[in-house]
């Protein structure tokens, strides 16, 4: 996995926002694999920010999703860059079906944006917009390895960019990871009292 950490002082720690995941096959295989993330933080004179790379716990699986390790981040493109960050702080999302995440936490909400808990933000200003999402899953109360895939939605309809995709493995060994991430991130064009939500749907298992 990848993730970034922040110190302001008191030790690095963890943020909620760019997490990643992928999963490294051995054996005969490539026994190669890349993470990758796109976010905004919002950081003071004197932080200090690292990204961190390690080896993702291992366990028995769901199909949840992790606290903390899932966030949507949109900016505005305008005169006056403003900026929306919502995460997911409690996880257990069941996506074993179609599920519309929920944001728990706001950290920024520019006024190009309106957002008053639950699973849409709603555009105030027309114009274009850059997203960026990241979903990261946990499997542990089965062996059973499955896929997903994550989607953008204007107004409940699923839109063309910003697709993600993820795998989660478990039950070929002690070396499986039981976790995964699915990112993406995107320009597009959105209008006012447009209405956004990520969504996130298993599509395999035991591939």
């Amino acid at each position: 996995y990848g993730k970034i950490q922040v110190d302001s002082g008191g030790g690095f720690v963890d943020t909620p926002y760019g997490w990643s995941h992928a999963n490294q096959r051995g054996n005969n295989n490539a026994r190669e694999a890349a993470v990758s993330a796109s976010t905004i933080l919002e950081l003071n004179s004197g932080d200090e920010v690292r990204v961190v790379a390690g080896v993702a716990d291992v366990g028995t699986g769901n199909r949840n999703t992790v606290g903390n390790r899932i966030h949507m981040d949109m900016e505005y493109i305008g005169p006056s860059p403003n900026v929306l960050r919502v995460h997911d702080s409690s996880g257990v999302a069941n996506i074993a079906s179609l599920t519309t995440h929920t944001w728990d936490t706001e950290d920024n909400d520019g006024p190009a944006f309106d957002y008053s808990g639950g699973t849409e933000v709603t555009v105030q200003d027309p114009g274009l917009y850059h997203i960026s999402y990241g979903v990261y899953t946990s499997g542990h109360t089965d062996t059973q390895r499955f896929e997903w895939v994550t989607s953008l939605a204007i107004n409940g309809s699923t839109q063309n960019v910003c697709y993600g995709a993820g795998y989660n493995r478990g039950d070929q060994g002690s070396a499986d990871s039981f976790e995964g991430g699915a990112e993406s991130n995107c320009f597009i064009e959105l209008g006012t009292g447009d209405r956004i939500t990520i969504t996130s749907s298993q599509t395999t298992s035991g591939s």
